[in-house]
């Protein structure tokens, strides 16, 4: 329960502060540890009067708050700078996630197409896709420094 409070809180003040229009919500530095200097870009494109979009959109910045290498911008497409954002990008979904500016991905021998919510978290309006947040995660960890280090970490046992 102090969790859900606690990610409440921190979706709320994000939302409060960023106003969505295209404000990077959570942005770390990638460091100087040797393992490449591109940061990985996560933009997320939705409509906020559409039920759970919000939650979902708050739950991925979330996902990467303080991940090393990793830039969150939540582009609401009810304003005009997420509007412009989604015509820029050609994003024509009530949901997607580009992850390096694109929404589709191929990882562990299957395509991952980012669009709609994730599985799970389907509407009415927008059904659950066939992806899901730990798809998200490990896609976005495979192209950061810190996930080389956690695979380099596995490979050697440390």
């Amino acid at each position: 329960m102090k969790r859900l409070l606690v990610v409440a809180l921190v979706a709320a003040l994000v939302t409060v502060a960023c106003g969505n229009d295209g404000t990077p919500t959570a942005t770390t530095d990638r460091g100087s540890d040797g393992l490449g200097s591109d940061s990985v870009l996560v933009d997320v494109v939705y409509i906020s009067h559409i039920a759970g979009s919000d939650d979902v959109a708050n739950d991925i910045a979330e996902l990467f708050t303080d991940r090393p290498g990793t830039t969150v911008t939540l582009h609401d497409i009810t304003t005009p700078g997420g509007q412009a954002f989604a015509t820029e990008q050609n994003v024509s979904d009530k949901f997607a996630v580009l992850v390096n500016g694109s929404a589709e991905h191929f990882r562990d021998g299957r395509t991952i197409t980012l669009t709609d919510f994730p599985s799970g978290r389907g509407t009415s309006d927008v059904p659950g896709g066939g992806w899901t947040f730990d798809d998200l995660r490990q896609l976005v960890d495979s192209l950061t420094a810190s996930g080389l280090r956690r695979a380099a970490g596995a490979a050697t046992g440390s």
